[in-house]
Formats: C-alpha cells, structure tokens, sequence
C-alpha cells in the first residue's frame, strides 16, 4: 500500500495517516508496524503497568513512533480510597444495584474487572503522569481534560500532544491547554461521546491548530480518500479493545 502523504504524517512521521486507539498492547504494535499510530489506552492500568507496557511496545515496534492515552478529569478524589469514595455514593444508587442483582440473580464477581480493580483519583493520576513522562512514547493524548501542566511538561520532553473532544464546546479549553493536536471525535468512531452521530465540525476549527478528525461509517463524505483528503490536518482513528484481523 503507497504511502499517503498529509501535514500530520509528516509532522509524526509516519506513512498512513491512521491512528488506532487500543488497550491491547499487540494491536498497538500492529497499528504502528502498519506505518499508522498506534495509541495505547492507559487510563485503567496502574503505574508500574503503565512503564512495563509502553517498555513492551517500545521493544514490539523499534524506532516507529506511537502513543498512549490518559482520560484525565477534573474533580476526581484526592486520594486512592475506595472506602472513601463509596461513602459519597447515594443510598438510592446503591438500592438500585441491589434490586437489579436480587432481581436477575447475578453471582458474587469472580475477581475484580477492569473497571472495580481500579479507583480514580488524584493520587494515582500524578503517578501515571510520571510513568508516562518517564517513557519515551512518541505521542501523549488526553480524554476528557487536558491539563496544562502536564501538557507543558510531555511538550518540554519533546513529546507531540494532543486532546479529544467531544463537543464545539470543549475546544476552547483544548486550545488553552497548549495541546499540538484536537482530535475531534464522534461516536461513530468508537468513542465516548454519547449519540453524537459524527465528529464536531471542523470548519471552524481549523485555523486553531492540528485538526485529526476520526471518520466512521455514519461520515456523509464519500469514502477514505475524500477523509483523508479534506482541508483538514487529518487521519482516520480505529478505536478498538480487540486485535484487528488482517484487513
């Protein structure tokens, strides 16, 4: 497959400007080996994970640059409690979940899922912070909020950046941010952005920076080239919690 040239492959040096989000690290590697940019969905995985993993993909895929991805929140409990933060769950919340467990008789959990095995707080976001800037993962992408400090400081390493929005409004505070990228998402691009049929228009946004604007099967342009080719700065994203099958 000839290599398809836009501003971002060439700012990321890489042959096709397509991005893939994961949290399997063989994908990733897959992704970037391809000539795209694998990201690596870190969000769940603790601290010492976070160093091994990006370690592992480093090895899988040599110089060939890829990222990793943090949802980063604010208003997040300070501290690492479970006990603390399930002392603010309403009693009504809970008397729900009981009812809907009596009712379907759903069993106890065999071990804790990706989710209940770990708790978000500010705590542990320093330390994946650190993980992250202590490795040498070409691409630092946040979800949800985009810190300046931490953005400041993976720009500082010399790492490219970027932020995901999900909505016109949250462009501004992108910008703010300092991020080098907007990935403007919708979910019919795998992402979480409730029923938003496509991406954020990205007419207005180009004169504000890098623009990557995931396509899907909901996008009304006629077909890849027509994505890849608009006056956008931009790829095509694949989220996917699966390795992809030869395509």
């Amino acid at each position: 497959m000839a290599a398809l040239a836009t501003p971002l492959t060439r700012r990321l040096g890489i042959e096709h400007p397509i991005f893939g989000f994961a949290d399997d690290i063989s994908t990733v590697a897959a992704i970037t080996n391809a000539g795209g940019l694998g990201v690596y969905g870190a969000t769940r995985r603790f601290p010492d994970e976070i160093r091994d993993e990006l370690a592992e993909i480093r090895s899988l895929v040599g110089d060939r640059p890829f990222g990793v991805d943090l949802v980063l929140p604010d208003g997040m409990p300070e501290h690492n409690s479970r006990a603390e933060i399930e002392r603010h769950i309403p009693d009504g919340h809970r008397a729900f979940v009981e009812a809907i467990i009596e009712k379907y008789q759903v069993p106890e959990p065999s071990g804790p899922g990706m989710r209940t095995r770990f708790i978000r707080s500010s705590e542990i976001e320093v330390e994946q912070l650190e993980a992250v800037m202590a490795s040498d993962v070409d691409l630092f992408a946040c979800g949800i909020g985009a810190p300046r400090p931490a953005v400041d400081r993976a720009r500082e390493l010399g790492k490219t950046t970027a932020a995901l929005i999900g909505s016109p409004r949250h462009v501004r505070r992108a910008i703010d941010s300092g991020v080098d990228i907007i990935v403007a998402q919708g979910h019919d691009a795998g992402a979480h952005t409730g029923p938003r049929p496509r991406p954020p228009s990205t007419g207005s946004l180009t004169d504000l920076g890098d623009i990557h604007r995931p396509g899907g099967p909901e996008d009304p342009r006629p077909g890849l080239r027509a994505r890849l080719l608009s006056s956008c700065h931009e790829a095509v994203t694949r989220a996917s919690r699966r390795p992809m099958e030869a395509e």
